[in-house]
């Protein structure tokens, strides 16, 4: 587990799928050139990246 999205996806490597739970996270992501996916355990209509 990781204190951000985004340092989960420093340690995430190509292929990987990060999920998060539902709820609005204020921070910006950078994929950094990797081919991960980023989705969330309760859907994308509860679940908001504002950053």
């Amino acid at each position: 587990d990781h204190a951000t999205i985004q340092d989960a996806i420093v340690a995430a490597l190509d292929d990987d799928v990060i999920v998060v739970a539902a709820g609005t996270y204020p921070e910006v992501i950078d994929f950094m050139g990797k081919a991960i996916t980023v989705r969330s355990s309760g859907g994308a209509d509860v679940t908001t990246i504002d950053g």
